[in-house]
């Protein structure tokens, strides 16, 4: 089992966002529920991303959840 596989959700989460961060971006983290599906608010001048992450160890994501 890879590091990644270990991580909780919410930590994988956070380690997206603190990559944006650090590549210039401003970055929110949503709460977790109603959000759309929207994990994270990135955002550097004309440039917003809206990241939807997921980490599945076993299971493939499917076109609903996208």
């Amino acid at each position: 089992m890879t590091l990644i596989d270990q991580l909780k959700p919410h930590i994988f989460k956070k380690i997206i966002a603190e990559t944006y961060k650090r590549s210039g971006f401003r970055v929110k983290i949503t709460k977790g529920s109603h959000d759309y599906g929207v994990d994270v608010f990135a955002e550097k001048g004309k440039d917003k991303i809206y990241i939807q992450a997921k980490l599945y160890l076993k299971q493939k994501v499917n076109l609903k959840a996208v």
